[in-house]
Order: structure tokens, then C-alpha cells, then sequence
């Protein structure tokens, strides 16, 4: 028998040449679109004030009447929930495999044993923090049971709707659809823009927005009907923004209103399209900064690389009546 016998040794694959690779995640995308209240540590009451002159007749020299209502205040209170995220590192664990390429050399592991590695890990841990936060911001609830990522605080829809009183699109043009598609998207988005309060119309503030879902088949259903008289200000297709096409009303996707987001996610949480304004949309926290302001540090006696990060966080809304919704039926 010639050639060479391998027949006890197992199947060969490489493991340790190709470089450690991650999955790209969206990050944070709504924040910049509400009004951030800090210095929160527990609960804060936020005041408003509404005033309603009246228009009277000029009768000439008459003691004054005083018929306008000179200022009427209100408050909201922002009560932060408490949240963190919270993560282990043994070295150890990775001697066994051809991870132990990542180790430096010698037994005594630390926090420079494995710096490289842990560069890539913790840029891909505060992706996908981003990316949670981006979801709980829109469909967290404190009363949903099926997940705990989206449990923490109420984000803006479970907010929304416990206050109740906005603009119903649906009930407002008496129509009842259950589901968005390309081909009754645009008499939705028609639907949006008509019942927008007046008040509203000509704020530089004012933005609509859906799950990137739903801007999918909007984008879709404009180019159906061969909308392509866009101007260069009207459409940013990187950041999946446009001004819907006549009016004002700058549409803006957000990944965190994505029906997928989870599997478990309620009915009320999937198909929204929301416009507001952005001074009306509050996060109350006590530093906006602490969402991305870790704690990370070697214990020596379990030999452990920990980190912490640690926040708090909460939504509210002043007037629910300046803010306009569709919801599936």
C-alpha cells in the first residue's frame, strides 16, 4: 500500500488565520429627534403654560374688560426607572480552543491579556446596547412579559397610549385598515398630513415616523406611482428621510418602530406612524451621557473582566391632542 494512512486522525478545518469578524447592528437613531430633561434622580414634575386671548369690540374709552384667559399652568412628571447592563469576562475560558490566540503569554491573566479582543468585544457590546436602547425608546412597556429589553421603563408608544386623547388617524378619516401595504400606504401618509392640527402644519419642530418597515413600502408605492420630482433637499435616502411629497412633513424611519423588532411584540407596538413635535416628546434621565459611560475593571479575585453601565431613563409627552397617530385595526 502506497501513498500516506490518516484514517485516525479527524478532519482538519482552520480556525485561528481569519480575523475576528462582527455583525453590523444599527445604532441609535432617535435620540436626536426628542428633548432631553436631565439632572432626574428619582421624579420630576415639568410645567407648562397655555395662554387664549380674546378678540374684543373697541367701544372708546371704557374701563378695562378682562375676557382672555391670561395663562393657564399644568406639569407633567417624569418618574426615571433605574437600569443597567451588567457583563463577565474569563480568560480562561478561551484556552481551550483556538481562541487562545487572543491570550498573551503566560498563566497570570489580566485586563492586558487580551486587549485586542476585547476592543472588538466591547465595540460590538455598545452596538448592540444602541440598538437595544433604540427599541425600548419606542416599544418598551413595564407591563409586557416577554422580554426584558423592552420592559425597563415605558418608551413613547406605551406612553402614547396611556395617556390617550391624541389625533386618532384611523377614527379622525373613518377608515379601519389592519395591515400597511404599497398599495394603501399613500392614502395613509395622505391621511397623516390632513389630520395634523393646524397649529401644527408650519412647525419647523414637526416629524413623522415609522419602522423602517413601513418606509419600505412607502418608498415603494412613491415610486409606483413615478413620484421622482424630488428635489436634493426633499430625500435622504442614507438616513431614510424625505419630505413627503406637497406638503411640509418631513417622514423620518426609525429602527426602533420595526414590527420585527421581536417576535413577541404586541399589536398596538407594530405599524405605527406618529407625528410630533420634538419639544413635546421629552427622555427624562438624570445624565444622557450615562447611556454610554461604562465601568470596566479586572477583579482579581474571581479573575473576571467586568463592566457596568448603569442609567436612568423614562419618556413623556405634554400634549397628547398636538400629536397624530395610525395605528392598525
Amino acid at each position: 500500500m502506497s501513498g500516506f494512512t490518516h484514517s485516525a486522525l479527524s478532519t482538519y478545518t482552520v480556525e485561528d488565520k481569519a480575523e475576528l469578524r462582527t455583525k453590523s447592528v444599527y445604532g441609535a437613531v432617535s435620540m436626536p429627534l426628542f428633548t432631553i430633561r436631565e439632572g432626574i434622580k428619582y421624579a420630576e414634575k415639568l410645567p407648562y403654560l397655555t395662554t387664549d386671548p380674546q378678540m374684543q369690540a373697541d367701544t372708546g374709552c371704557n374701563a378695562i374688560n378682562v375676557s382672555g384667559d391670561g395663562g393657564t399652568f399644568g406639569q407633567i412628571t417624569l418618574t426615571v426607572a433605574k437600569v443597567k447592563f451588567e457583563d463577565g469576562w474569563c480568560f480562561t475560558d478561551l484556552e481551550q480552543k483556538f481562541t487562545q490566540k487572543f491570550l498573551r503569554k503566560g498563566s497570570k491573566l489580566d485586563e492586558n491579556s487580551v486587549t485586542d479582543l476585547m476592543n472588538t468585544v466591547m465595540d460590538d457590546y455598545a452596538a448592540r446596547i444602541a440598538k437595544k436602547m433604540e427599541m425600548a425608546i419606542w416599544q418598551s412597556s413595564t407591563s409586557n412579559t416577554f422580554n426584558t429589553n423592552l420592559k425597563q421603563f415605558n418608551g413613547f408608544i406605551q406612553t402614547l397610549d396611556t395617556l390617550g386623547g391624541y389625533v386618532n388617524q384611523q377614527t379622525s378619516a373613518s377608515t379601519s385598515y389592519t395591515s400597511i401595504t404599497t398599495s394603501n400606504i399613500l392614502t395613509i401618509m395622505d391621511n397623516q398630513w390632513l389630520y395634523v392640527p393646524a397649529d401644527l402644519r408650519r412647525s419647523e419642530n414637526l416629524v413623522t415616523t415609522m419602522g423602517e418597515d413601513t418606509w419600505s413600502k412607502l418608498i415603494i408605492a412613491l415610486k409606483n406611482a413615478n413620484n421622482f420630482n424630488w428635489t436634493a433637499s426633499s430625500q435622504d435616502a442614507g438616513k431614510m428621510e424625505l419630505i413627503y411629497p406637497g406638503t411640509t412633513m418631513k417622514i423620518i424611519a426609525v429602527p426602533g418602530m420595526n414590527s420585527d423588532n421581536h417576535s413577541a411584540l404586541p399589536a398596538a407596538f407594530k405599524n405605527r406612524i406618529i407625528t410630533f413635535e420634538k419639544d413635546n416628546f421629552v427622555v427624562g434621565t438624570d445624565m444622557i451621557s450615562d447611556i454610554e459611560d461604562w465601568v470596566t475593571w479586572f477583579e482579581k479575585k474571581d479573575d473576571k473582566l467586568y463592566t457596568r453601565n448603569k442609567f436612568k431613563m423614562t419618556t413623556g409627552i405634554f400634549f397628547a391632542e398636538r400629536v397624530v397617530s395610525f395605528a392598525t385595526v
